[in-house]
């Protein structure tokens, strides 16, 4: 068997509101349930991303400086460190991942994770991608938070079987933990978020719904399979980041409806 290369490329940034070191190593230490790591057929690397300090906290600069050095102790053979922060600054998610590639992802397959989307179980990894390269179809294979099932923009999801192994074909892309080619990745994804300091999703998503053959997106495992990675995040951060946006943009109309629709998820999620 040909000795495949992968990078996980976990992203990180600073808030006030949320400690993301324990985050991230929970993380970090989730890659251990993943046995085919253990494989000789298999090198990889973890490549920690830190987003440059977001504006909105500009005044807590010395506070950033001390979470950059906490994320350089967590630097070893394996693991190293990309710093956006060296690359002109804060970028958003889009301009953290495209510093990490440009300057750091070396690896045949990547794996992309944010900091609070740890691993809760086993997957094939070596299988998917050996099935990546049978199969030109898949191109992005998600591995979901919640069980798969029809749920807001995973609303069309069809059977998809290669070599017994279950996938689900699915027309969305969100940026939740998600295995493509390196190649792919840097021909399909970076053009279409260089620049542009928002999430992948808000500019991968419409053009997916569009080309749906081109980012062949995925789900793995069957319909009603457990969720296969756990959101252990910041609900507070999410909510305190967007209040601060608002308020500087005079928007506390927009505000109030984006907490209503958070609100309605988690009594959803709950119910659930």
């Amino acid at each position: 068997m040909e000795i495949k290369t992968i990078d996980f490329v976990i992203t990180t940034n600073y808030s006030p509101y949320f400690k993301s070191v324990p985050l991230l190593k929970k993380t970090i230490e989730s890659l251990n349930l993943i046995q085919d790591l253990t494989n000789s057929f298999i090198k990889y690397r973890i490549i920690i991303a830190i987003d440059g300090l977001d504006p909105i906290f500009n005044s807590l600069r010395k506070n950033y400086k001390n979470f950059i050095e906490d994320i350089y102790k967590l630097k070893t053979e394996r693991v190293v460190i990309s710093n956006c922060e060296l690359g002109g600054g804060w970028g958003h998610l889009s301009g953290n991942l495209c510093y990490a590639f440009d300057n750091f992802v070396k690896s045949e397959y990547v794996l992309i994770m944010q900091e609070d989307l740890p691993f809760v179980r086993d997957i094939p990894l070596l299988t998917i991608m050996d099935h990546m390269n049978i199969d030109a179809r898949l191109k992005y294979v998600r591995f979901n938070r919640r069980k798969n099932e029809i749920y807001g923009f995973d609303s069309d999801l069809a059977p998809y079987v290669i070599q017994g192994v279950s996938y689900l074909k699915v027309n969305n892309w969100t940026d939740n933990n998600h295995l493509m080619k390196t190649e792919e990745y840097r021909r399909y994804i970076l053009p279409n978020i260089r620049g542009k300091k928002t999430f992948p999703e808000n500019e991968l998503a419409p053009l997916n719904l569009k080309n749906p053959e081109i980012f062949g997106t995925f789900l793995y495992g069957k319909y009603n399979e457990p969720n296969v990675i756990l959101h252990i995040g910041h609900l507070k951060h999410r909510i305190r980041v967007k209040m601060e946006f608002f308020k500087t943009t005079n928007s506390a109309f927009r505000y109030l409806i984006w907490l209503a629709i958070v609100c309605k998820d988690m009594i959803n999620k709950f119910i659930n």
